[in-house]
This record gives structure tokens, C-alpha cells and sequence, in this order.
């Protein structure tokens, strides 16, 4: 098993659910995005005060800075589709006020006003519950993957959208009458996304407990505010975010104020940032190949030592090339790192939380922006482009070196409101095995299948008597184990997992499928000649693993095997790492270590190791030395 409950997941492009939620981001993205470019024209139009364009600008700012936290408590509250469809509306009905006030010639400042604002508070709850139900939709080996399409979509639709309202502002009459035709244009995408979202069959968020009293604002918040603060990985990662969003904040400024003072043309500049708006799609397209080879950390450490190397190269060139380069890279490299950061943080949050803390990352995403523009700006009056450029290669440099060194180590993940000192209960398994035949698409992802290949692969002998399969799931490796094996007894402790694995293997003759409840309450049988555990020790505590761990050296041959495959990251769901499970067999004199392979793939990195039934050592006896 992968590390989530998501249902499972065809293919990304056949699962419905997930292009439907995408094409109606990719719709609203283009809407906004004509209105983006059209609102300031419009408003210089009308008052022709900048100081009065910057007020409208910032109206649609202000309310995620002021109710995004709000947001969060309340799309883990609210059912996640009603809130999206509901946003939805209200931008329709808002932006439509305008295009028909727009049109009919009584447009004036106080209406642009209000409808950014009521569209502003109603993009902050649409987004909160947005990224919150993404991950429902898609399993975690394609979150990498449709994360950077939902960037590249995004980078596409801020690349697109000047020149559709440029097109639409011209076919206006007079400008009131282009401005009613770009904001007719994004009400209807809201129209659009409504539609979309009440397609989507699968719930987008975990069910909640039936009748239960919600808790106070202030505390519901407190409890998403605490399980950031209390998970070491989420903390570094919301420090991050924080670091590198302000860091990128004064790039164009820096670039743009260096073209200026090498003599480029206005037009020479403007071409310079489109080429990084395709460089932005580009690296949304390549972010699933480096994550096939790359875990999500070296992805953010390649990132950020990129923005470093292109920040000293606008800092040491002059001229038209460096300056393209420079921003390319910067373009490239950045729904590679968001995506990535994205995709991983999500597996890490509990569906509950998921909302609040979601909030908190994209307060902070927004907080620092302003803060490292304003402080660039003066800085380049004071200093020049380059020696800020130089000192920002440094600062992004500085945070590769950190982001290497702070996340190679997991921490074990916090409990909401409680302690990790009990194993997961069935009842997780079951609620997991109701939603779907296969909840961690053992039998259809990429990930899965080549995962059990090595697995299978890393088996000394070629063939074995009578294997057992710890926690079989729905079979995916025990219809392997079957092929090396003459036999093959496999357990669970869900009933719908036996249910499902008895179903699935009923051509197997030779298999036989049962309930056991780890750690095992009563005899396992054998011998056994192998006995395999893969991706259900984290689930439990160390004296539970220590347990297990004497039954299954208890039940095998000496001599035997044994076949370890466990998920090397952090989760919310799991009590322990899944290196600590291996160790834990690995201490027990029972066995002797035969061989170790950790391998990374599609982001996922996991631990295989083989261990051997020592022939002359009890079982039960543990010994702390390897």
C-alpha cells in the first residue's frame, strides 16, 4: 500500500473526476486572468489616478489576508463542492453586475470596488477548498503529476489572458463596452465550473462524524495552528515556502531594472518575460520526469540552487542573453518546486486538518510577496540590480543548503489532540476498504507494480514451499508470491480486505486468504519458508512491531525468509517510519539481515530488505546490536 486513502485512480487523463476538476480550474484561471489585465485599464479609464488603481487592485487582496484562516476552519467543516459551487456563483453573479453596468454606460468606481471585494471573498474560500479536495480526486502516486498540470495551467492562463482581454477590450465600441465584454467572458467561466464541479462523482472530502457539535472558531483553528506547529516536516516546509516566496517576490524588478540600465528596449523586455511565461509551462511538463527520478526533496534543493545559479548569472552578464536565461530558468523552475512542495505536503496532512492547514501555507505564500518586493525596491535604489542579485544568489543558495539538511531527516507526525502510544485501529482500514474496491491502487498504479517487481526481484531463491503475506490487502503481492511459491496462506485484519483478496484470487488454487489481526492474537501455522510484510508495520507501535515480529520468526523455518517492503516517509497515518519497522525485525536475534535495497520512484522512495530465520537463535530474543 501507498500512504493515502485516496480512491483508486486510473490513469490521469482517464480519471474523470480529476478533468473535471482541472479543466474548471483552466477555465476560471483564463476568466481571471482576462480580468486581471482588463480591471486596471478599466480603472485608469475612469478616474485616471494610479493611487485609485492600486486601491481597486489591493480590494481584491485584502480578503484572503483577513478571512483566509477563517476559510480553512470552515471548508473542513462544510462539504467541499457546495463551498466551490457556491464561490462560484457569487463571482458569477458579481462580475456579471459589472459587465451589464459596464454596458448600459453607469459603470463607476464604487461598483468595481464592491465586486472585487465580494469576488476576492469568494476566490479565498474557492481556493482553501480547491487545493483541500484536489487530492480526493487523484492517488498519491499522480498527485506530482496533476499538481504541475494545475501550474502549467495556471502559467498558461496568465500567459493567455493579456491578449484574450487586449482582443475583447477591442471589440468594444468604446472602452465601458470592452470592459462588459471581458468581464461578461469571466462570469461565464464561473458558469462553467459549476457545471464541471457537480459532475464530479466522488466526495471531496472524508466523511465527518455524523452529529457531531463543531468546535469553537478560535479552537478549531488553534487545533490546525498546533498539528503545523507540532509536525517537524510541515513546519519546515511552511518556513520555506515563506523564505522562497519572498525571495522570488523582487526577481522581475531586479531583472527588469538591470534591462533598463543595460539599454533594452521596452519591447525587448516584454519579450524577455513571455519567454519565461513558456518557460513556466515547460517546467510544469518536466516536473513528472524529475520526480520519477527524484524525491521531493532533491526536487526543492535543485530548484532553489537553480534560482541561485540564474540570480548570480543576471547578476554577472549584461545585455539581452543573460537576461532571457536568467528568467527562463527562474520560469521553469517554478511549478516544478510548488507543484512538488504541494504534492508532498498534502500526504501529509490529515483530511480533517486539511483545510486549515492549507490556509496557513497559502497565507503565508501571500504574506511574503509584498514584503520582499518593497524591500528589493529599495534596495536596488540604494544599491544597484546586480549587488542584489549577487545577495539573492546567496540567500537561495543558503536555502538549498537548508532544505537538504532539514528534510533529510522525517520526523514522527503529531496526533490531532492526542498521542501516537496505540496502533491504527480497523476501523481505519474498513472505512478506507467501503470507499473503494482498491484505496491505494495496489492493482493499477505504475508506482505499485513496479514497486512489487522489485520486491519479488530482491528474493534470493528462485522458488520457495509455503510462503505467509502479512496484510495482503486486496492481493496485488500475493498473486506474485504465488509464482515463486508452492503455497501461499495470506492475512488481514480488514473483513472487506479478506473479502476482496478471497474474490481476486479465487483462480489461484494453491492460495488461501484469512483474517488475521496484527500483532497476531494466536498461532500464524507454518513453517513457512517465506513470509512477506509490505506497507502495514507503520500502522503499528514498537512493542506491537516487537510482537510481530517474535510470531513471524516463530512461525518460519530456519533458514526462511524474510521479505520487508515499506513507504520511507512521513505520515499522519502511519505510528512509526517505515525504516524504524525494518529495524525493529532486524533487532530481533531471530534473523539475520541478507540483503538492503532503498529505491525512489514516481517520488516515492521505500525500503526493501531481506532477512534470514537464524538457525541457532531463539525467537523472541531481542538484542538492541546489529
Amino acid at each position: 500500500m501507498t500512504t493515502t486513502a485516496a480512491a483508486a485512480a486510473p490513469a490521469l487523463f482517464r480519471n474523470r473526476d480529476f478533468v473535471l476538476l482541472w479543466v474548471g480550474q483552466l477555465t476560471s484561471q483564463l476568466g481571471n486572468a482576462v480580468t486581471a489585465f482588463a480591471l486596471p485599464v478599466l480603472v485608469l479609464g475612469i478616474t485616471g489616478s494610479p493611487a485609485q488603481t492600486g486601491v481597486v487592485l489591493a480590494a481584491q487582496q485584502i480578503p484572503y489576508l483577513v478571512i483566509g484562516l477563517h476559510a480553512g476552519v470552515s471548508v473542513d467543516r462544510w462539504d467541499r463542492r457546495t463551498t466551490m459551487v457556491v464561490a462560484d456563483a457569487v463571482r458569477f453573479a458579481a462580475l456579471l453586475a459589472v459587465a451589464v453596468t459596464a454596458y448600459v454606460g453607469t459603470l463607476e468606481l464604487w461598483h468595481l470596488v464592491v465586486a472585487s471585494v465580494v469576488s476576492g471573498i469568494a476566490f479565498t474560500y474557492f481556493d482553501v477548498a480547491d487545493n483541500s479536495a484536489f487530492p480526493r480526486v487523484v492517488s498519491t502516486e499522480q498527485l506530482p503529476r496533476a499538481a504541475s498540470l494545475a501550474e502549467g495551467g495556471a502559467t498558461a492562463a496568465q500567459l493567455l489572458g493579456p491578449l484574450v482581454a487586449g482582443i475583447l477590450l477591442g471589440l468594444g465600441s468604446t472602452q465601458l463596452h470592452g470592459a462588459a465584454f471581458t468581464y461578461g467572458l469571466d462570469s461565464l467561466t464561473f458558469l462553467v465550473g459549476i457545471a464541471l464541479l457537480l459532475g464530479i462523482r466522488r466526495p471531496l472530502q472524508e466523511p465527518r462524524a455524523a452529529g457531531a457539535t463543531p468546535e469553537p472558531v478560535r479552537r478549531a483553528l488553534a487545533t490546525g495552528v498546533s498539528f503545523l506547529v507540532r509536525h517537524r516536516e510541515l513546519r519546515w516546509l511552511a518556513g520555506l515556502n515563506f523564505v522562497v516566496c519572498g525571495l522570488l517576490a523582487p526577481i522581475q524588478l531586479i531583472l527588469l531594472t538591470r534591462g533598463e540600465a543595460d539599454g533594452l528596449t521596452t519591447e525587448r523586455l516584454a519579450l524577455v518575460f513571455t519567454l519565461g511565461g513558456i518557460g513556466g509551462i515547460v517546467g510544469a511538463a518536466l516536473t513528472p520526469v524529475l520526480r520519477r527520478w527524484l524525491d521531493h526533496r532533491q526536487v526543492m534543493v535543485l530548484a532553489t540552487a537553480t534560482w541561485g545559479a540564474s540570480t548570480a548569472v543576471a547578476a554577472s552578464g549584461s545585455g539581452l542573453a543573460p537576461l532571457v536565461g536568467s528568467w527562463l530558468l527562474f520560469a521553469l523552475m517554478v511549478p516544478v518546486y510548488f507543484s512538488t512542495m504541494y504534492a508532498h505536503r498534502v500526504t501529509l496532512i490529515p483530511d480533517e486538518v486539511l483545510g486549515r492547514v492549507n490556509s496557513i501555507y497559502r497565507l503565508l505564500s501571500q504574506a511574503s510577496p509584498p514584503v520582499g518586493v518593497a524591500l528589493g525596491g529599495v534596495l536596488v535604489t540604494w544599491a544597484g540590480p546586480a549587488p542584489v542579485a549577487l545577495a539573492l544568489a546567496v540567500c537561495f543558495l543558503l536555502t538549498a543548503a537548508v532544505t537538504w539538511i532539514v528534510l533529510a531527516r522525517p520526523a514522527d507526525p503529531p496526533e490531532i489532540g492526542g498521542d501516537r502510544r496505540r496502533s491504527v485501529e480497523l476501523a481505519h482500514f474498513d472505512r478506507a476498504y467501503a470507499r473503494s474496491d482498491d484505496p491505494w491502487s495496489t492493482l493499477t498504479s505504475d508506482y505499485e507494480r513496479e514497486k512489487t517487481a522489485l520486491a519479488v526481484a530482491a528474493l534470493p531463491r528462485e522458488r520457495y514451499g509455503q510462503a505467509l503475506d502479512l496484510g495482503c490487502g486486496v492481493g496485488a503481492l500475493t498473486r506474485e508470491i504465488a509464482r515463486v511459491a508452492g503455497s501461499v496462506v495470506a492475512v488481514d485484519g480488514s473483513t472487506l480486505a479478506v473479502s476482496r483478496a478471497t474474490e481476486r484470487l479465487a483462480h489461484l488454487p494453491d492460495v488461501t486468504v484469512r483474517r488475521v489481526v496484527l500483532p497476531p492474537r494466536t498461532d500464524l501455522g507454518g513453517p513457512y519458508d517465506l513470509v512477506a510484510m509490505s506497507e502495514v508495520g507503520y500502522y503499528l507501535t514498537p512493542d506491537d512491531l516487537h510482537r510481530t515480529a517474535e510470531a513471524v520468526a516463530a512461525a518460519m523455518r530456519p533458514g526462511a525468509d524474510l521479505l520487508l517492503v515499506h513507504w520511507t516517509h512521513d505520515h499522519p497515518d502511519h505510528v512509526v517510519l517505515g525504516a524504524e519497522v525494518h529495524d525493529t525485525f532486524a533487532a530481533n536475534a531471530a534473523f539475520e539481515r541478507v540483503s538492503r535495497h532503498r529505491h525512489t520512484l514516481h517520488g516515492n522512495s521505500f525500503q526493501i530488505d531481506v532477512l534470514r530465520r537464524a538457525s541457532t537463535t531463539p525467537a523472541g530474543h531481542r538484542t538492541e546490536n546489529r
